[in-house]
């Protein structure tokens, strides 16, 4: 599991966890829509490759560094994104542009990413 390293460099803690399995498309679901509530079935449900274990230790990961809280709503739990995904997720805006403006870069039109 991920833990935030008080003797190592915030930005490389940050690439560290961007860079683990079943991440990215995490990160994906929440940034394509960023006002809303997911239940941990829906995770399962979007995500039938990951298993149980792996999208709980991710959300975890992903609490702990602030970029998703788990909200108790009484009999079930949601993970909503937080002020600082918001954030991030504005450096993932920059970093969509860049790779649109890199001349080294082929354009891609079919990633989940991409699509507009």
């Amino acid at each position: 599991m991920f833990e935030i390293s008080e003797n190592s460099c915030n930005v490389y803690n940050l690439f560290d966890l961007l860079g683990k399995k079943w991440m990215v498309p995490i990160l994906v679901l929440f940034w394509k829509n960023p006002k809303d509530q997911f239940k941990f079935s829906y995770f399962s449900k979007v995500f039938p490759s990951i298993t149980s274990r792996v999208i709980s230790i991710r959300l975890k990961e992903l609490e702990t560094f602030g970029i998703v809280d788990r909200v108790d709503l009484g009999p079930k739990f949601v993970y909503v994104l937080t002020t600082d995904g918001l954030k991030l997720f504005k450096i993932f805006k920059l970093m969509q542009n860049w790779t649109e403006d890199c001349k080294n870069l082929s354009s891609c039109d079919s990633c989940s990413i991409c699509l507009k």
